[in-house]
């Protein structure tokens, strides 16, 4: 039978599927016929290539103990050409490798060698310093409830494989700053797990890679997985993978919308965080292990007893959490495991259904749109083959309770830093708002949810896209109340999100930093004004006069440098990899705005007390000046922009 006609057959049988799937198709898993999910994938990917501009995908389901797609799709690399295969092109998984990691703790805590509640600083040569009372433990690693703060910059990836630290140097050097106690906040650490793999290495005696090598992916058959660097010839690879390597890297959409290979990105500091590079049928494998109790081809990683799909913490019981270092959640009835990943403009994401023994993979190598394709496709799938509307929620009906404004208000991610000033880079925010039916609609990052109350400080998401961030199955928000029952914090399995003021929120610093923009060019046109009035000012306030022109030049300065870089094409890669890079002389400017303000604005303020010679629209404009910026100068150390933070 001719090619065409065949695959004809394939995409009228997938129409055809999808009309009669109301009828065809059981909400029992056990029932289903047949699932034959490949010409929805090929038609969903192609789509997405064309929207997104996404050079090369690849795509593994494996459903009752059997691979039944593993394709690959597109370009690895498109400056080589060279083509996408599921079973020989090597790519990086990202944060999906914490998983791994926390199989590789549990062998050990089976083992005897790590114990979950014992501090980790006895397993360490240096010291995670008890700056909150409670000690750091892998329960609060294996749940991202470490307490850490988060910053992804400065060290935390490289494109020279030369340069990358040892992994107990860089931890020994990097320890971020504790700012909740463990347990009781969640906040995504990277810092958290590295750890974690690193005890593994210390307590066993092996470097990680091997041991992830020699217990975990070697039993699952799983030979092209790694948590090593790709080298050549015995040495660093070139910063771009050459035409005989089948290393696939990530791209940048440029002019045209035209997609440009990366560098290839080094973590092995951090190896436990994700530095694993796998294929589609290793992750084919991988899951088949995951949804049969840890175990494959008579190979068990894990007994029984180590419960690794249960939750270390109990009291978020329905909503999306944390279960040894995976994502527990539903998702249209079902429960799902799952996990995202990603580096420079690369994306995955691996999301189990235990009730329905189906697991799906999906690697991406583009940034734009890429984290939306790898991690809405699995949802098409069950969407499409596994109708279970009766279990969803949208005939829940909206109360009209006023109780519901005590949620209303700007929220903020506790996965941030709060010390340095990439925490202006990381504090995404979230506007909780009652809508014109009495629901709750919730946005954060461009993503929208509508919830109800449907018990005492639980949420329940009703329609709409949904909220994550991170493009997460979130279907329950949880509420945190303080002692006057005012709402304080919202959980979401990646970070909490704790309810902050108006002058908290990054909106506050640009309404002030515009305001301190239109006060400086003013004062500069009074410099015009004063020469013509010739006002006879004393050498003191001629000072004032003369430090608020340095202060208004200063902020002009610093507005300046902050267009520029909003002019220039900079990469996600391109702010990770070289912070502060570009970013330093705005650090430079802002610091300098504070140090000329503490001198300047005390003696404008004298000036205008004092200076009755003056005229009084000009002593009303110093003293707006005043104000504005010593608010100005407030929010910038506010959000760390005073002194060389990073």
């Amino acid at each position: 039978m001719p090619c065409w006609i065949t695959q004809y057959l394939k995409y009228l049988a997938y129409l055809c599927s999808v009309v009669v799937a109301p009828f065809g198709h059981s909400s029992e898993p056990g029932l289903l016929d047949v699932f034959d999910p490949k010409p929805h994938v090929d038609a969903y990917v192609s789509k997405a290539q064309a929207e997104y501009v996404i050079p090369g995908v690849v795509v593994s389901i494996v459903f009752r103990g059997e691979l039944v797609v593993c394709e690959g799709y597109g370009y690895s690399n498109v400056r080589t050409q060279s083509r996408v295969n599921p079973k020989t092109t090597q790519f990086q998984i990202g944060s999906i490798g914490k998983t791994m990691t926390a199989i590789a703790v549990m062998q050990q805590i089976e083992s005897g060698r790590l114990e979950l509640d014992r501090d980790v600083n006895q397993y360490l040569p240096f010291e995670i310093p008890n700056t909150i009372e409670e000690p750091l433990t892998l329960r609060a690693i294996l749940s991202h409830r470490t307490g850490f703060e988060d910053s992804p910059f400065k060290g935390f990836m490289y494109r020279d494989a030369t340069k990358v630290p040892d992994m107990e140097a860089y931890l020994a050097s990097h320890i971020p700053r504790r700012v909740f106690p463990p347990g009781e906040v969640s906040t995504y650490s990277n810092y958290g797990v590295a750890l974690a793999g690193y005890m593994v290495q210390r307590v066993t005696g092996v470097p990680f890679a091997e041991y992830a090598e020699n217990r975990i992916f070697h039993p699952l058959g799983m030979r092209s997985t790694t948590y090593r660097e790709p080298l050549e010839n015995g040495g660093p690879m070139d910063l771009v993978p050459g035409p005989d390597t089948d290393i696939a890297v990530g791209h940048h959409k440029g002019a045209n919308d035209k997609p440009f290979a990366e560098p290839y990105i080094f973590l092995s500091h951090i190896a436990p965080v994700g530095s694993v590079i796998s294929t589609g049928e290793d992750m084919a494998r991988y899951m088949m292990a995951l949804l049969q109790g840890y175990e494959l081809d008579g190979h068990s990683l894990l007994s029984p007893e180590s419960a690794i799909t249960e939750r270390l913490y109990r009291d978020r019981l329905g909503a999306t959490d944390i279960a040894h270092l995976m994502f527990d959640g539903r998702y249209g009835g079902h429960k799902i495991r799952t996990h995202s990943g990603g580096s420079t403009n690369i994306k995955s994401n691996m999301a189990l259904y235990p009730e329905l023994d189906l697991g799906v993979f999906v690697w991406v190598n583009a940034d734009d749109g890429g984290s939306l394709t790898a991690d809405t496709l699995h949802k098409s799938i069950v969407d499409t083959f596994f109708i279970n509307q009766s279990k969803q929620t949208s005939h829940l009906e909206p109360s009209l309770d006023t109780s519901l404004e005590r949620y209303t208000g700007r929220y903020q991610t506790t996965n941030r830093s709060y010390s340095r000033v990439d925490k202006l880079a990381q504090a995404g925010e979230g506007i909780v708002e009652l809508d014109s039916d009495g629901r709750l609609r919730v946005t954060r990052n461009g993503t929208t949810g509508v919830f109800v109350e449907i018990e005492d400080g639980v949420l329940q998401r009703v329609a709409g896209e949904l909220l994550d961030g991170v493009k997460l199955p979130i279907e329950r928000l949880y509420a945190e109340t303080d002692a006057r029952g005012e709402v304080v914090s919202l959980s979401i399995p990646v970070a909490d999100i704790h309810k902050i003021s108006f002058f908290e929120s990054r909106g506050f610093l640009v309404y002030t930093s515009l305001a301190a923009f239109v006060v400086a060019m003013s004062n500069l046109g009074l410099w015009f004004w004063r020469r013509r009035s010739q006002v006879c000012l004393s050498r003191l306030n001629k000072a004032a006069v003369r430090l608020s022109y340095a202060l208004s030049v200063a902020v002009l300065v610093a507005v300046g440098l902050l267009a520029r870089l909003l002019v220039e094409s900079i990469t996600p890669t391109d702010l990770i990899v070289n912070w502060p890079g570009r970013f330093e002389p705005v650090l430079y400017a802002t610091t300098l705005i504070a140090a000329i303000g503490v001198v300047c604005i005390p003696l404008l303020v004298w000036q205008v007390i004092t200076s009755r010679q003056l005229a009084f629209s000009i002593r009303m404009h110093d003293a707006l000046f005043c104000v504005v910026f010593v608010v100005t100068i407030w929010a910038l150390n506010l959000w760390h922009l005073i002194g060389l933070n990073y």
